[in-house]
Protein backbone atom coordinates (compact mmCIF):
# COMPACT_ATOMS: atom_id res chain seq x y z
CA UNK A 1 0.00 0.00 0.00
CA UNK A 2 1.43 3.80 -0.93
CA UNK A 3 1.18 6.22 1.46
CA UNK A 4 -0.85 8.83 0.40
CA UNK A 5 0.18 12.21 2.31
CA UNK A 6 -1.46 15.34 1.79
CA UNK A 7 0.07 18.96 0.77
CA UNK A 8 -0.29 19.92 4.56
CA UNK A 9 1.95 16.62 5.75
CA UNK A 10 4.31 17.19 3.05
CA UNK A 11 4.33 20.76 3.99
CA UNK A 12 5.26 19.96 7.82
CA UNK A 13 7.73 17.46 6.93
CA UNK A 14 9.63 19.88 5.01
CA UNK A 15 9.51 22.56 7.82
CA UNK A 16 10.81 19.78 9.75
CA UNK A 17 13.86 18.78 7.70
CA UNK A 18 14.43 22.14 7.16
CA UNK A 19 14.67 23.29 10.84
CA UNK A 20 16.80 20.15 10.95
CA UNK A 21 19.42 21.33 9.08
CA UNK A 22 18.56 25.06 9.48
CA UNK A 23 18.89 24.75 13.71
CA UNK A 24 22.05 22.85 12.77
CA UNK A 25 23.60 25.67 10.76
CA UNK A 26 22.73 27.99 13.26
CA UNK A 27 24.11 26.25 16.23
CA UNK A 28 27.26 25.60 14.33
CA UNK A 29 28.00 29.23 13.14
CA UNK A 30 27.27 30.88 16.68
CA UNK A 31 29.38 28.50 18.24
CA UNK A 32 31.70 29.48 16.12
CA UNK A 33 31.19 32.89 16.91
CA UNK A 34 31.24 32.78 20.45
CA UNK A 35 34.81 30.64 20.12
CA UNK A 36 36.25 33.52 18.10
CA UNK A 37 35.36 36.12 20.58
CA UNK A 38 38.05 34.67 22.77
CA UNK A 39 36.45 35.54 26.11
CA UNK A 40 37.12 33.68 29.60
CA UNK A 41 34.84 30.25 29.84
CA UNK A 42 34.28 30.05 25.73
CA UNK A 43 34.65 26.82 24.64
CA UNK A 44 32.49 25.40 27.16
CA UNK A 45 29.87 28.14 26.30
CA UNK A 46 30.31 27.35 22.73
CA UNK A 47 29.61 23.40 23.53
CA UNK A 48 26.70 24.01 25.54
CA UNK A 49 25.38 26.41 23.28
CA UNK A 50 25.80 24.26 20.39
CA UNK A 51 24.03 20.81 22.53
CA UNK A 52 20.91 23.20 23.61
CA UNK A 53 20.57 24.78 20.12
CA UNK A 54 21.01 21.30 18.29
CA UNK A 55 18.65 19.48 20.89
CA UNK A 56 16.14 22.08 20.36
CA UNK A 57 16.37 21.46 16.64
CA UNK A 58 16.00 17.67 16.54
CA UNK A 59 13.39 18.13 19.42
CA UNK A 60 11.04 19.97 16.91
CA UNK A 61 11.87 17.68 14.08
CA UNK A 62 10.99 14.78 16.36
CA UNK A 63 7.88 16.42 17.21
CA UNK A 64 7.00 17.50 13.39
CA UNK A 65 6.96 13.83 11.98
CA UNK A 66 5.37 12.75 15.39
CA UNK A 67 2.48 14.88 13.81
CA UNK A 68 3.38 13.40 10.39
CA UNK A 69 3.26 9.33 11.88
CA UNK A 70 -0.18 10.06 13.48
CA UNK A 71 -1.89 11.32 10.55
CA UNK A 72 -0.56 8.49 8.94
CA UNK A 73 -1.92 6.08 11.74
CA UNK A 74 -5.43 8.03 11.37
CA UNK A 75 -5.62 7.76 7.49
CA UNK A 76 -4.95 3.44 7.87
CA UNK A 77 -7.60 3.21 10.54
CA UNK A 78 -10.03 5.05 8.31
CA UNK A 79 -9.44 3.02 5.35
CA UNK A 80 -10.03 -0.18 7.58
CA UNK A 81 -13.14 1.06 9.02
CA UNK A 82 -14.52 2.20 5.36
CA UNK A 83 -13.51 -1.42 4.28
CA UNK A 84 -15.49 -2.63 6.82
CA UNK A 85 -18.66 -1.37 6.06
Amino acid sequence: MEKQRTRLEKFILLIAYMGLIGGTLFAFLYSKGVLESGQDMCVPRAIANFIFIEGASILGWAVLKQIVKISDRLRHIENKMDGLE
